[in-house]
C-alpha cells in the first residue's frame, strides 16, 4: 500500500465536526505560540495545553483506530 492510498483511507473517517476540532486546535495552538508573552496566556497556558491534547487525542484515536 502506498502512502497516498493509506492517507486517503485514514482521512475518510473524518467528518465535518472533526475538521471543526482541527480548526479549534489550530486556534488554541496559535494563541499559545503567538501571544505567549501576554499575561492571560501565561496564566492559563496549561489549560490550553490540556484542551489541545484532548482534542488531538480524539482525532488520533479516530484516525488510527483499527476497524473491527
Amino acid at each position: 500500500m502506498n502512502i497516498k492510498r493509506w492517507a486517503s483511507n485514514r482521512l475518510r473517517k473524518i467528518n465535518i465536526w472533526d475538521y471543526g476540532l482541527v480548526k479549534l486546535y489550530c486556534f488554541l495552538a496559535g494563541m499559545i505560540a503567538g501571544a505567549y508573552c501576554a499575561v492571560f496566556v501565561q496564566t492559563y497556558v496549561w489549560i490550553f495545553v490540556v484542551v489541545i491534547l484532548s482534542i488531538m487525542l480524539k482525532l488520533w484515536i479516530k484516525i488510527f483506530a483499527k476497524k473491527r
